[in-house]
């Protein structure tokens, strides 16, 4: 019998636009009856290959003209092949042709509109019918725990698309239409409400690799430490903007980590290096996204630093006055700055870790 967590585990992995992209059947164009062997890879573990026959085309009831155009090229052809038997198995080829064909256009930078509406359109007809359920459990022990995951792998695939495209820097209306289908109208308001927690939880998780690639980066080179936390900063803005169309509390709390997290480099920098200059920066941008629950932080720190820049433009007063101008260094966005010193032990690095108790 599958695993069940083992399952869940292997559901949540393909979750993501490259659900189709290298999967262990597209290279043979084979349905689902092909051997591990027969496809020139390694043989996969029971919960994995589960998934895998099932984001795939089947053979069975009206799958074979649809087959046949498929192999032959041609996905026009195949899908009005399946529409035209339409049995179970041939709704649930239709799903899976034109949710491939909507990532593959997405992949492109180009907008599959018609094949987001026919996938979700057949995603929910397969979901809902209890005969193509139980025909499913003749081939696999996994009927109930994927018929559980189904609007949810939906809905963190959906996500992350709305997250690229925001990454993409495209409008407002773009990142809104893709996020629409993690609530797919049709599913239960308990399965949306899921729905819109799987997505939510997928957007944080993408935002807490991109910490963790940061982190990786500071351990290798600490001395940009200032460079990688704005890059960073810039990197995850548009999946935390996109976050905002989710449950409010989530917005809320991952604005509010990653605020704290760009004070943490601020604080490990300016203990580190003594430049208040970029360790300004890195507060100041903290204070664009950070709420009311963690302003009076960083507001705190941004006023120690700010009253370190006061005392040390008033000692450049003096010591212009007394040796003459142009001794020190002047920053972007401040009279002066201190320059860094990297000559002092480094911190302890572990302090930067990233939180991902928010889901």
């Amino acid at each position: 019998m599958t695993d069940r967590k083992a399952l869940r585990a292997a559901l949540r992995a393909v979750a993501t636009p490259d659900l189709y992209r290298d999967h262990m059947f597209r290279s043979a164009d084979s349905p689902t009856d092909v051997t591990p062997a027969g496809t020139g890879r390694p043989r996969p573990g029971a919960a994995t290959r589960a998934v895998a026959e099932f984001f795939w085309f089947w053979d069975g009831p009206g799958a074979d003209d649809g087959l046949a155009a498929y192999r032959a090229g041609d996905p026009a052809r195949a899908d009005a092949a399946w529409e035209a038997a339409g049995t179970d198995v041939a709704h649930h080829n239709l799903a899976v042709l034109n949710h491939l064909l909507a990532l593959d256009l997405d992949h492109e930078v180009r907008v599959g509109a018609a094949q987001w509406r026919r996938a979700y359109r057949f995603w929910l007809r397969v979901w809902r019918s209890d005969p193509f359920w139980d025909a499913y459990a003749a081939r696999a022990d996994a009927t109930e725990v994927i018929r559980e995951e189904l609007p949810l792998v939906l809905a963190r695939v959906g996500a992350s698309v709305a997250v690229r495209w925001a990454e993409r820097r495209q409008s407002d209306a773009m990142v809104e239409a893709h996020w629409q289908l993690v609530e797919y109208d049709g599913f239960p308001d308990d399965v949306r409400a899921a729905a819109r927690r799987a997505a939510a939880n997928a957007v944080i998780a993408r935002i807490g690799d991109r910490v963790d690639q940061a982190n990786d980066a500071i351990r290798r080179t600490p001395e940009k430490l200032a460079s990688i936390a704005r890059s960073l900063h810039d990197a995850v803005l548009p999946a935390v903007e996109t976050l905002r169309l989710g449950p409010p509390d989530r917005h809320t709390a991952v604005r509010d980590a990653v605020a704290v997290q760009l004070l943490k480099y601020a604080v490990f920098y300016h203990e580190w290096t003594g430049d208040w200059g970029e360790s300004l920066t890195l507060v100041y941008l903290a204070r664009t996204l950070g709420t009311y629950r963690v302003g009076a932080k960083i507001a705190a720190y941004a006023d120690e630093l700010e009253r370190e820049r006061d005392a040390d433009q008033r000692r450049v007063g003096v010591w212009d006055r007394e040796f003459g101008a142009g001794r020190h260094d002047v920053g972007p966005g401040h009279r002066v700055r201190r320059l860094p010193s990297f000559h002092r032990p480094v911190p302890d690095l572990r302090d930067l870790r990233w939180s991902r108790d928010l889901s």
